[in-house]
């Protein structure tokens, strides 16, 4: 899945490919009943810790197969290079870390798991795409982030963090409904809620504290 569009667009995209089909419009918004945390909840230390950054990408917590069997979607993986450079973004907005490519003290492992359900997400695309006249679907997307910081010698870990939006994908033209922002920034922001909530762990726990004091 190209992260700039949601998995249920790439499944209208692969379903939608019918004669008389208008394009497809993609609009999302967050999901409501995640709570939302702040980077003013997070305790801030004196200066942020200079770490490289590794990003690792999963689909229901095991790295993409390369393979595709007869009759199987094959779901692309996402632009690392942009994936990282959203990281580095969000962690920077945090102020606990810096994102540097040497004179770092440690390293921070990004795990992104995806955990949407493809299944239902294509079941959708293909129903939308038989269905005559204009319509809409909408489509859960989930996704689970966990960081772990090595640093001179010492290792902490953050509990797996869930996130998840909604993506709605129409024939022509969306609902008119106010929630409805471009995926990516709803992307971008379920992203950056996920690590703070990440942070968060690792500050009651007693881990960063744990790191930052060796």
């Amino acid at each position: 899945m190209h992260i700039r569009k949601p998995l249920l667009a790439l499944a209208c995209i692969l379903t939608l490919a019918l004669p008389g089909c208008m394009s497809i419009s993609v609009g999302a918004y967050p999901d409501a009943a995640l709570p939302r945390a702040d980077v003013a909840d997070l305790a801030r230390s004196s200066a942020p810790m200079k770490l490289k950054l590794q990003v690792q990408w999963q689909l229901n917590g095991h790295a993409p197969s390369t393979e595709t069997g007869f009759m199987e979607v094959k779901i692309p993986s996402p632009d690392m290079n942009v994936l990282r450079q959203k990281f580095t973004e969000a962690f920077r907005r945090t102020g606990l870390v810096e994102i540097v490519q040497a004179g770092e003290s440690g390293t921070v492992m990004v795990t992104l798991n995806n955990v949407s359900d493809f299944g239902d997400a294509i079941d959708k695309g293909d129903q939308l795409g038989r269905r005559w006249g204009d319509g809409h679907v909408t489509n859960k997307e989930e996704y689970e982030l966990s960081l772990l910081i090595e640093q001179r010698g010492s290792v902490a870990e953050s509990s797996a963090v869930r996130g998840a939006y909604y993506s709605v994908v129409a024939k022509s033209k969306l609902p008119d409904d106010a929630r409805l922002r471009p995926p990516e920034l709803v992307f971008d922001d379920m992203l950056q809620q996920m690590l703070i909530k990440c942070l968060l762990d690792m500050q009651r726990n007693g881990k960063l504290a744990g790191l930052a004091s060796r």
